[in-house]
């Protein structure tokens, strides 16, 4: 039976969704429903299928919403709302499968988990790439082992600072001060690390190969302890380009992301917002002398038959995907999420990451490889 998907916020990651749904999915309907109607106009009218359309709705109000989800079948949140839990209450009320991008940031949102289930409801947090595959990485990683000692998972984005309003976002949130979210899961006990910590050389495929990593802000951290029982410890590492780190270094040193409101004539704003909407309107320059790689490296250590053993992942894109190659890398394992939960090949209910559902690795992995996503496995023994 062909579903009616609901498509929430079309910017660099919600275009390339609906792109891969038009190339590969089989549903009736596709509304994609944005705060700039005219954004969303552009991308209907580019993928120039009769089953597409466009909206505008406003994701705050939660009775519209409720309303809205209510004629679909499946609601694919693409906002960068990561404080908002309107999209997926919503989807409770309305009683509509829920998948979105950002949700692992926000363990609160897993607090609906029952009340997802009494709604009958499958409510995916974070299935882009990192989180995302890179959950599915582990947790089949872990599968591997009889027990699990240490997960380590690593992104790296090659490129420049600003190839989207979402990923720009992505990045200064990583380096900001205040971000509570840095952690390393030690022991049983989430522990609070400063910005440009524990920098180590993670390697990744070639044209990638070697990256040094900090450290990140991810949602990783959290949620892979509450579904593979038994790990001790979990990090999860970044990378950019050296550029990028050293500016994220003099923002973090002259205040730029502090959230103390100032004026600039008359106009009052924090430095935060200031950078952010500088950058966003700066005109970035050389876009062609780098790879733009977005590539996923998971390692998982453990006991496997009294031996030590560590299963290492990777996961590459074809490389004439250039700049959009983040957003595609995000894309892509969501469109596949929401054709999963419309064929009923998630039957995990209630609210989760992709760790702790029923998604299969190996399926999963062979729906990315027919996009041109490779995931490879090796491992080796640890003395």
């Amino acid at each position: 039976m062909e579903k009616k998907i609901l498509l929430l916020g079309c910017g660099f990651v919600g275009a390339e969704v609906a792109r891969d749904l038009r190339e590969t999915a089989d549903f009736s309907t596709l509304l994609i429903s944005d705060i700039n109607p005219e954004r969303a106009e552009k991308v209907a009218s580019d993928l120039s299928d009769e089953r597409i359309s466009a909206d505008s709705a406003d994701v705050f109000d939660k009775n519209t919403m409720v309303s809205l989800m209510g004629e679909f079948d499946i609601i694919a949140d693409c906002t960068d709302i990561r404080d908002s839990m309107v999209g997926l209450e919503a989807a409770i009320e309305a009683r509509r499968h829920y998948i979105n991008l950002t949700g692992a940031m926000d363990i609160e949102k897993l607090i609906l988990d029952n009340e997802a289930k009494k709604s009958g409801i499958s409510a995916i947090l974070s299935l882009g790439c990192s989180p995302g595959i890179n959950n599915i990485m582990a947790k089949h990683g872990a599968s591997q082992l009889d027990e699990v000692e240490r997960i380590q998972v690593t992104f790296e984005g090659s490129g420049g600072i600003v190839p989207s309003p979402g990923l720009l976002e992505s990045c200064l949130h990583q380096f900001d001060i205040e971000q509570p979210e840095r952690v390393i899961y030690k022991d049983g006990e989430y522990v609070e690390v400063p910005p440009f910590y524990g920098e180590k050389m993670v390697k990744f495929p070639e044209p990638a190969g070697e990256r040094k990593t900090y450290i990140m802000a991810h949602g990783e951290t959290r949620t892979l302890p509450r579904y593979i029982k038994g790990v001790k410890h979990v990090e999860t590492r970044g990378f950019w380009e050296r550029e990028t780190i050293d500016a994220m270094r003099a923002f973090y040193k002259y205040g730029f992301f502090s959230k103390d409101p100032m004026k600039i004539k008359n106009v009052s704003m924090t430095p935060r917002e200031f950078l952010k909407q500088h950058l966003l309107n700066w005109d970035q320059k050389e876009e062609d002398r780098w790879d733009w790689t977005s590539f996923m490296n998971v390692e998982v250590v453990g006991k496997k038959d009294g031996k030590r053993m560590k299963y290492i992942y990777d996961a590459t894109h074809p490389l004439e995907w250039g700049k959009i190659a983040q957003a595609k890398m995000t894309a892509v394992p969501m469109s596949i999420g929401i054709q999963m939960l419309a064929t009923g090949a998630i039957k995990t209910r209630g609210v989760f990451t992709a760790e702790g559902s029923d998604i299969h690795p190996k399926a999963f992995f062979n729906e990315l490889a027919k996009r041109g996503i490779r995931v490879l496995e090796r491992k080796e023994q640890v003395f």
